[in-house]
């Protein structure tokens, strides 16, 4: 295998995906890697740029707002950008299922280059759902495809029972995480140094779906009876009062704004619990990074890592019954002293990650 062809609609999104890209060419230097990125806006132009020989990120601006609510007509709009590239490609990696999976089947269909794609959180509850009538047209993708990889289990275990004529009689489904940078793989910090600053830590956004208000109201109960500390990162304190809806701040919260991978970690060593159930999350690589530093978690059930560790440190909550977040919120930080797991990260590196991807071309 020489040639790689990313499909990517979200690839200045997130940076996950440019970390596969590169993790494949360290693997493999000798592959040469097409990424074919559909942006809305200019400004997303060059967003996310790895800037390395043999990848080539193709960006192609257009207007898909025309098309947000005619998304079989988007897709082939893409699609005829795609086929005026003229990529030579051996295999084809789809990043989702419906916006790029549906691009790399018509292409299949064309030149038989094989390909995977990968069921992420849009997929399963945006398209999934809402294009009924398209399922038999879903069912083709994942039906001739190499794989589908899901990123987390929880999806993967809910597929055959909540789309069950999709998934229910395909043969390859597999789960493959996504990888944490390799700083915080070379930084690991024991559940051993239990004396620790904050009970609690949250980090990420302000969309709802990362939950920060139930959060707060749970442990608000808590602070009732119980000296707490809860440090919030990635927000500014006109923020937080917006989505908590509060007009001041509670002294026993801590308000770290940004912060930068090499602060962050000095944050989570501080730090006991990370409490971040956020729904509708495709994996949460701030999960993975609070383990390699010792942190316990609290997440979602039925979404992100649930099902991915056995472990005391790993526990899950009802994101929408705030009595429950409180109750397990509280068992966990009463036991953290005396829980001595130290957990395995290392299946969330790149390296190993990568190669799974492309072993699918290589049978």
């Amino acid at each position: 295998m020489k040639n790689i062809l990313h499909i990517c609609n979200n690839y200045v999104g997130t940076k996950v995906h440019s970390q596969l890209c590169k993790s494949i060419l360290l693997s493999n230097r000798k592959i040469m890697q097409d990424i074919f990125i559909p942006i809305r806006k200019f400004k997303h132009l060059k967003f996310n740029s790895l800037n390395i020989k043999n990848i080539n990120e193709d960006y192609v601006l257009w207007n898909m707002n025309l098309f947000k609510f005619l998304p079989l007509l988007k897709v082939i709009v893409n699609f005829m950008f795609f086929i005026n590239k003229k990529y030579k490609a051996d295999a084809v990696i789809a990043h989702t299922v419906w916006s790029d999976g549906l691009i790399a089947y018509i292409n299949y269909l064309i030149h038989k280059t094989p390909y995977t794609v990968s069921v992420r959180d849009t997929d399963f509850n945006v398209f999934l759902p809402k294009l009924i009538h398209y399922h038999w047209l879903i069912k083709l993708i994942l039906k001739n495809a190499n794989a589908v990889i899901f990123i987390n289990k929880a999806y993967l275990e809910r597929s055959t029972t909540k789309f069950p004529k999709i998934f229910l009689n395909l043969d390859n489904l597999v789960t493959i995480p996504n990888g944490v940078d390799e700083f915080w793989l070379k930084n690991l910090y024991s559940t051993a140094n239990k004396k620790r600053k904050y009970d609690f830590i949250f980090v990420g956004n302000s969309e709802p779906r990362k939950n920060l208000k139930r959060v707060f109201r749970a442990l608000e109960i808590i602070s009732k009876n119980k000296i707490l500390k809860f440090c919030i990162v990635g927000l500014d304190e006109l923020a937080v009062k917006k989505i908590i809806g509060i007009s001041n701040i509670p002294d026993w919260i801590f308000i770290a704004g940004k912060k930068s991978k090499e602060d962050l970690i000095d944050l989570y060593r501080e730090s006991k619990i990370l409490f971040v159930p956020s729904y509708r999350e495709t994996f949460g690589l701030v999960y993975i990074e609070a383990l390699s530093q010792g942190c316990a978690v609290i997440h979602a059930k039925g979404e992100g890592i649930d099902k991915m560790f056995d472990s005391k440190l790993v526990n899950s909550v009802d994101p929408y019954c705030i009595q429950d977040m409180s109750k397990v919120a509280l068992d966990l930080l009463a036991n953290y002293e005396i829980i001595s797991d130290n957990v395995d990260i290392s299946d969330y590196d790149w390296k190993v990650i990568s190669v799974k991807y492309t072993n699918f071309f290589e049978k």
